[in-house]
């Protein structure tokens, strides 16, 4: 079994099957202490950390950390009131419809529609990665964009709230 190799300390499931990342994350036969499984979708970060997964290697976490933070921390807390289930509802809600957008237009589009929508890096999505200080908030967006490849428009608009540290904020930030 490779979980038991010692130089292999986890396993990152990039496929749809919320099942298989169970069976393995609770096998009885897996070394739990030495052996992670993580799933590569954030679309599917809380129920995979409520069946025993450490966690979620995802792309998103790159655009929007706080919320994807806050999610896993809700996820994996040993108990939940009804305000923080809530919480975790909206937040597993936002960040499966932008992955949605992930999926749809991809890592080069989301960076055009931050260049488009904050004025950070070059608009044709090419930019270096973001650096963003503590001041800065970024919300989850629904993005529209018509006539692209001619130099179109893009409509942004708000899905949901957007988390900066311990404080929330909205919009833009």
């Amino acid at each position: 079994m490779l979980s038991a190799h010692p130089n292999i300390v986890g396993a990152k499931f990039s496929h749809g099957d919320v099942s298989v990342h169970a069976q393995v994350a609770l096998d009885p036969a897996i070394d739990h202490t030495n052996f992670a499984v993580f799933t590569g979708l954030g679309q599917h970060l809380f129920p995979v950390v409520q069946v025993g997964c450490a966690g979620a290697i995802d792309g998103l976490a790159g655009f929007f950390p706080a919320s994807v933070v806050r999610l896993y921390e809700l996820a994996a807390a040993e108990t939940m009131g009804k305000a923080e289930r809530e919480e975790a509802r909206r937040l597993q809600w936002a960040v499966s419809s932008a992955e949605e957008l992930l999926v749809k237009w991809g890592v080069v589009g989301i960076k055009e529609a931050i260049s488009r929508v904050c004025g950070f890096g070059d608009r044709d999505g090419t930019r270096l990665p973001l650096k963003v200080s503590s001041s800065c908030c970024f919300g989850v967006v629904s993005l529209t964009c018509e006539g692209r490849a001619s130099g179109g428009r893009c409509r942004v608009e708000e899905m949901g709230e957007c988390y900066g540290g311990n404080e929330r904020c909205g919009g833009r930030g």
